[in-house]
């Protein structure tokens, strides 16, 4: 695996699993090729060493909190109510009848992964009628992480996290939900019959909070780090000839504003804080959607990073469940209302160049679900973090996937997928970090709730204060579980603009619509 060539220059690390993807339209033809690749045919591009190819097609298991035995357990799951079920099997089946098929290939990190890519796709021109349908792309890395480290997504990266004193009172009452005109005892739908879906990082389950978090399933073995940890890294001759990077000259120092360096006896590391991202999100939504299902599912590793592979096969999982009207616990995994929650993100330059096309794919299928509602629209949405690497600059583009509905890539991204900024303490304006988007939500010095403390980090606070694109995204998330649960419910193609025509105008032109559910609500 592998970062892709635009990175942040900063603070860059290696990862250690180099892997392409071979995509294709014809699962028989991919078939073929993995046949040949594995019969050692196509040596004169790959090498001698043969590639392992990584299984992408299975069903993890899935848990639901047991009240009366008082933990988390792996839940028996029922198809259309009818047990016993394999679920395993029945995703399989699904599973290799997808519009496009993806195999993952781990590579020896000697291999010079742009030359192989180019070599690749040299070799399968020349067999027009073996694999006509067949793609080569180089595998990419979605961060969530803060700190000074290349980041998209996720909490700041100059700002660190802070202790809250105020605790539960704080986090309810703070100024992001009556910014979205909101109070804890108003009459707004509550979510029911929206499952909303935070694809994200997570502690391990018994850490996490049920009270917050209905489902919790871990797809992050996918990234294969332990496949990673196998292979022998290279020299540091070999890291300085490709990472070293010169630091950036434009990029000034933070000042306004910068509390953290008023008070650095509340500073908490931000390496301890990366399992519960997943959860601080997860606990926004619940507090504007209170009646929705929330399902958390773990696609970042330790270091808060994914393998694009890891996010796309995600998606996919989620669309099953819910065309399969999978249950456990007497109730649907995930409904037919679905929205979506990335905080993460890949670093794009330009508008032109998407660089994780598989990606695309992915989220235009998921967005572009052929199954209809009653009144016949889409009914998947994708809410997705603008990034954070604006650094008082002018807003920069924002980043993959949230890139893909901000410069409409597809039709169904640019109507079923909401790129959101984070706005500072002034409303329709960008706060000093944020990327620009479709629409802002408050992002700055937000007050967040881990869901419980930890039983491995005691020390840490339960209620933390931090700032980013992360936490804005979910207040957008949240607002449309509650529309879409609405009893004028509009159908999902139409919360994007519905939002916008609502939001909180910015005073000035280089501002941005920052959404005002209560007005939106009104609107219904």
């Amino acid at each position: 695996m592998r970062k892709t060539e635009k990175l942040h220059p900063k603070n860059v690390t290696l990862i250690h699993a180099p892997s392409i993807l071979v995509i294709s339209g014809k699962p028989t033809e991919l078939d073929e090729f993995d046949q040949k690749v594995q019969a050692g045919e196509f040596k004169e591009v790959l090498g001698s060493s043969q590639p392992q190819a990584a299984d992408l097609g299975s069903l993890p298991p899935i848990y639901a909190y047991q009240k009366e035995q008082g933990k988390w357990h792996t839940t028996n799951l029922t198809l259309n109510g009818q047990v016993p079920l394999d679920p395993h099997a029945s995703f399989q089946q699904a599973h290799h009848q997808r519009p496009v098929q993806v195999r993952r290939y781990l590579l020896d990190p000697s291999h010079d992964e742009p030359t192989l890519e180019l070599g690749l796709r040299r070799l399968l021109r020349t067999r027009p009628e073996h694999f006509s349908s067949l793609e080569v792309h180089l595998e990419h890395i979605f961060q969530a992480r803060g700190g000074n480290n290349w980041g998209a997504g996720g909490p700041t990266l100059r700002e660190a996290p802070l202790k809250a004193t105020g605790g539960k009172v704080e986090f309810a009452e703070q100024e992001c939900f009556t910014r979205l005109g909101i109070t804890q005892d108003d009459s707004r739908p509550t979510g029911k019959g929206v499952t909303v879906v935070v694809v994200d990082n997570s502690p391990e389950v018994a850490e996490v909070c049920h009270k917050t978090i209905d489902f919790w399933l871990d797809v992050s073995q996918l990234n294969d780090n332990a496949a990673a940890a196998s292979i022998p890294p290279p020299s540091e001759e070999a890291k300085k000839s490709i990472f070293e990077i010169p630091p950036l000259s434009n990029v000034p120092e933070f000042t306004v504003g910068d509390r953290n360096r008023q008070h650095k006896e509340n500073q908490l590391e931000i390496k301890e804080l990366q399992p519960f991202h997943g959860l601080m999100i997860a606990t926004l939504i619940r507090q504007i959607a209170p009646d929705a299902t929330i399902v958390l599912v773990r696609v970042l590793d330790k270091e808060g990073e994914a393998a694009g592979t890891t996010i796309a096969h995600a998606l996919e999982i989620i669309q099953y469940l819910k065309e399969a009207k999978i249950e456990a616990n007497g109730r649907r995994v995930v409904e037919d209302k679905v929205v979506v929650n990335l905080s993460f993100g890949l670093f794009r330059s330009q508008v032109e160049g998407v660089d994780a096309t598989y990606m695309l794919a992915a989220c235009d299928h998921f967005c572009a679900n052929p199954e209809k509602s009653q009144t016949g629209s889409l009914e998947n949405l994708i809410v997705a973090c603008s990034g954070n690497d604006s650094f008082e600059l002018h807003p920069q583009n924002p980043e993959e996937p949230a890139a893909y509905g901000y410069f409409a890539d597809t039709h169904a991204t640019n109507t079923n997928l909401i790129a959101v900024a984070a706005t500072s303490e002034k409303p329709g304006e960008y706060a000093w970090f944020s990327n620009q988007s479709n629409l802002g939500a408050p992002g700055f010095d937000l007050v967040l709730d881990l869901g419980k403390f930890s039983t491995f980090a005691p020390h840490l606070s339960r209620y933390v204060t931090w700032s980013g694109t992360s936490f804005a995204t979910p207040l957008v998330a949240g607002s449309a579980a509650v529309l879409l649960s609405a009893t004028k419910a509009p159908p999902a193609n139409q919360i994007k603009g519905l939002l916008w025509r609502n939001a909180t105008p910015p005073k000035d032109w280089n501002g941005l619509p920052e959404v005002n559910l209560k007005k939106t609500l009104a609107a219904l």
